[in-house]
């Protein structure tokens, strides 16, 4: 008969693995709910697309205004990105 004392290192590491699978998905899942973008957001991305469409850079007022109006977002991320390659 297998007894605990023998097999306690298997016991240990066979609870860890099993509690690591348990919690594993959590992490998992979280990462994969996108943010809920607002309408203005959505708005401000399809402006910079249509900005720097054909390869014309926009005006860099008109990024920095995006960017300031949306600080921490899809859209102030591409704002920032678009007026390093002006």
């Amino acid at each position: 008969m297998i007894t605990l004392r023998k097999h306690r290192f298997a016991f240990i590491v066979v609870g860890i693995v099993a509690a690591a699978g348990a919690i594993a998905p959590l992490f998992l899942i979280a990462g994969c709910h996108a943010l809920q973008q607002t309408p203005h957001e959505l708005q401000a991305r399809e402006t910079l697309r249509a900005m720097t469409r054909g390869g014309v850079l926009p005006a860099e007022d008109a990024v920095a205004r995006i960017e300031s109006d949306f600080p921490k977002t899809t859209a102030g991320a591409l704002g920032k990105d678009r007026a390093r390659t002006n």
